[in-house]
């Protein structure tokens, strides 16, 4: 797969028979009806989508899926073959916007992939005793690469390399925002990658307005929250309510911000698009705290992701120390950069905010806790 192109190469050599490439399509339109978990992923059939049709010509193979609501895409492969060697090229679009082109050629493709390659691994590197944690930065370095860029999607769950086994991908492959989303862009900042993390925060952005339909409707106030799972929308998914509607989502995404700016300092990011997101986190987490009979905010119930899993005990009644940290933290990072802007009255504001929380939770070792008593 090319590295900025929507096309992707190859090439099968020494072939003494005639080859031809073909597309073998998802199930969509099975008699199974098994059903799986949320690992194992369901059956494709379950989606209701009649199966498409491949069609082709010598040299051109095509497919073509409709979807639900008008949704559709469509498969493409152009090939030759000379001399024993067969090379083509081949595309999956949603619109008919990317046509494949006789514009280039297999080592005129493969030589400007590396080079985007090439620039990439220049960016940073990593060098420490331990040969098999050196190892796995650049392994993950490059499964981050093969599919962060500026103008794409964020990574999703399991993003490019969900299994092709005809199911429905684990979790539905969609953007779970209490962690996984999250921990994936971080080599965009230390790793020196501002350019291809930045897709993250536009994909962020494009959804706002449908991120604030659903503070307004799910918690009654206003402000600035996001679902913990999320369609490429940003619409709500649902799944275990602890993680999927806590209030803390926007939080834990302004640190991704904040992390963009200070690792560019661009004053017009700062402006424009970190400060705003970050005030109307603020903004929410101000509106949807109470405060207690000491005077110190608290959510009117708490969780920490994963912890308990989806039972009673998930719930807290008091700030658990992953609410509490997020909520401090977008509190002091909307001070400091209201600072930055001159933005003393907001300034101001956030700091008083800040202070309104309590202490984290320890034990009588001084380790954190999940919560007060927990």
């Amino acid at each position: 797969m090319h590295a900025t192109q929507a096309v992707g190469w190859f090439r099968i050599e020494n072939l003494k028979n005639k080859f031809e490439p073909r597309i073998d399509p998802p199930p969509y339109n099975t008699k199974s009806k098994t059903g799986a978990g949320s690992v194992e992923g369901d059956d494709l059939n379950r989606l209701g989508y009649k199966q498409g049709k491949v069609s082709g010509t010598p040299g051109a193979i095509n497919y073509i899926q409709e979807g639900w609501g008008g949704f559709r895409y469509e498969v493409n492969v152009l090939y030759k073959q000379n001399n024993g060697v067969v090379e083509g090229t081949w595309t999956i679009s949603t619109t008919s916007s990317i046509k494949q082109k006789a514009t280039s050629t297999y080592d005129n493709a493969f030589a400007s992939h590396k080079k985007w390659w090439a620039n990439f691994w220049s960016k940073s590197s990593l060098h420490v005793p331990d040969e098999r944690i050196e190892n796995q930065w650049y392994m993950e370095m490059y499964k981050w690469g093969a599919t962060a860029r500026a103008d794409s999607p964020p990574i999703s769950l399991q993003a490019v390399w969900t299994a092709d086994n005809g199911r429905i991908p684990p979790w539905k492959g969609d953007f779970h925002h209490d962690l996984n989303t999250q921990l994936s862009y971080w080599p965009s900042y230390s790793g020196n990658h501002l350019e291809e993390g930045i897709g993250y925060l536009n994909h962020l952005d494009k959804n706002k307005s449908n991120y604030k339909r659903y503070t307004s409707m799910f918690f009654g106030v206003d402000g600035l929250n996001v679902p913990g799972v999320t369609t490429l929308e940003g619409t709500e998914m649902g799944g275990w309510i602890q993680y999927s509607g806590s209030p803390t989502v926007s939080s834990w995404l302004a640190h991704h911000y904040y992390l963009q700016w200070r690792y560019s300092m661009d004053t017009i990011f700062l402006r424009n698009r970190a400060y705003p997101w970050i005030s109307e986190a603020a903004a929410f987490i101000e509106n949807i705290t109470e405060k207690d009979s000491s005077g110190k905010r608290k959510l009117p119930i708490s969780s920490s992701p994963e912890i308990f899993n989806n039972s009673l005990e998930a719930w807290f009644s008091n700030n658990t120390n992953y609410d509490l940290a997020l909520m401090k933290f977008v509190a002091h990072a909307a001070a400091e950069l209201a600072d930055v802007l001159n933005k003393r009255d907001e300034s101001d504001r956030w700091k008083k905010l800040l202070s309104e929380f309590g202490d984290y939770s320890i034990d009588d070792k001084n380790v954190l806790m999940f919560a007060p008593g927990k």
